[in-house]
């Protein structure tokens, strides 16, 4: 069970390096700072959730309690992400023309799909977590909040 969790453990630990870059990414945008390089950013964001996605597939959990739902959550929270890491990417594109006249960006659209997708992600990433932190009490490792994941 530890090797297992460890492995698990290093995935969520990888998994709380883009949230940051994706929040100042959506902030640019709104205040029309750049939405091309935030546009940038929110493709690469995607890219890495979705690579998050196919090495959740390799590991191992079935020694884990629960670690089956545990990796749907996962699964869920994080290709809910990926998508609004692309559909917030694509509220950027057309922020670009928006921003150039001096307006705000148009709300709706990407940018309300973007909010819905990042809500599904949290409720998703909230279940994992309940998931994990008892595991990784059980097993000495650290245990993540929702905002980790």
């Amino acid at each position: 069970m530890k090797a297992q969790a460890q492995a698990l453990a290093g995935l969520l630990g990888n998994a709380s390096s883009s949230h940051d870059a994706v929040v100042a990414a959506v902030g640019s945008i709104n205040s029309c700072n750049d939405p091309a390089a935030a546009r940038q950013q929110l493709v690469q964001a995607a890219g890495q959730r979705r690579q998050l996605v196919q090495s959740l597939g390799a590991l191992k959990v079935d020694k884990l309690p629960n670690g089956a739902q545990l990796t749907a959550q996962l699964r869920a929270a994080w290709e809910a992400s990926a998508k609004a890491d692309d559909e917030y990417a694509a509220w950027g594109g057309d922020s670009v023309r928006y921003c150039h006249k001096h307006h705000r960006p148009a709300p709706g659209g990407h940018r309300a799909r973007g909010d819905a997708a990042s809500g599904a992600a949290t409720a998703a990433k909230k279940r994992a977590s309940a998931l994990w932190n008892p595991i990784a009490h059980r097993t000495g490792l650290p245990t993540r909040s929702f905002g980790d994941l």
